[in-house]
């Protein structure tokens, strides 16, 4: 259970390196935590208690959801309006890129 609290207190976005060593920018959102909504609903329909960390998990499965969907969109949507930008005014615009994904960083 102490794994998982940890997880939920990591940073929020990461940076991963595809094989073409192009980074991306992702939502860092460990799919074990769903997991554990999961089979803590399984114990709770079979009326096992639930260790508190795990209800407390529970409870807030809609918040976690909803945060990690909105911080997939606005990821989307930065790199949808990142490829529309023609290649002469990438230059104009590599401040604010570079501004906005500095935000993105871990402790910003």
């Amino acid at each position: 259970m102490e794994i998982h609290k940890a997880k939920l207190q990591s940073p929020v976005f990461t940076s991963v390196t595809r094989a073409n060593n192009e980074r991306l920018i992702v939502v860092n959102f460990d799919p074990v935590v769903f997991q554990l909504i999961r089979e803590a609903k399984v114990m709770e329909r079979n009326h096992i208690k639930l260790l508190k960390p795990a209800e407390t998990v529970l409870i807030q499965e809609d918040k976690y959801k909803r945060y990690f969907n909105e911080l997939n969109e606005v990821i989307g949507e930065y790199y949808k309006i990142r490829s529309k930008i023609r290649s002469i005014l990438t230059k104009l615009m590599q401040p604010h890129l570079k501004e906005f994904e500095y935000k993105l960083k871990p402790g910003f």
